[in-house]
């Protein structure tokens, strides 16, 4: 009768030992890239590098409908970016993901692109003088 209890009581241990891994904080984050036509990217690469730690997670893309999803992540903070024919289009940083539904995280690369145009006309705009 002890031996029965005594394994009953391994078992139930062993039990909760194995199911630890399963409480881990793991959460997701998603969205959308829309591409400088307006129309949604598909294939884009999505690059997600932790900033609070040491890791990056590549392997999302965007399906046809410009959509895109990476489950898996520990909770932390990300600098999330949007590669297309393997250059970096737009990032998003400070990315705080939580437990709960997958974070949004969605490109306009219009925007991004208007963006870039401001701060290039803004250098070309900036004369110096002999003395600068």
């Amino acid at each position: 009768m002890l031996a029965k209890s005594r394994g009953y009581r391994l078992l139930a241990l062993s039990f909760l030992l194995s199911t630890g891994a399963s409480w881990a904080q793991i959460t997701a984050i998603e969205g959308d890239v829309k591409g400088p036509d307006g129309d949604m990217v598909k294939n884009a690469q999505i690059l997600i590098e932790r900033e609070d730690m040491k890791g990056t997670y590549k392997g999302a893309k965007t399906d046809k409908k410009g959509h895109y999803i990476y489950n898996g992540l520990p909770i932390g903070r990300y600098t999330v970016s949007v590669m297309v024919d393997n250059q970096k289009k737009d990032q998003m940083q400070h990315v705080q993901t939580k437990l709960g539904d997958p974070i949004p995280v969605n490109f306009d690369l219009r925007q991004a692109a208007a963006q870039q145009a401001a701060a290039d006309k803004a250098v070309d705009e900036v004369t110096l003088s002999k003395d600068q």
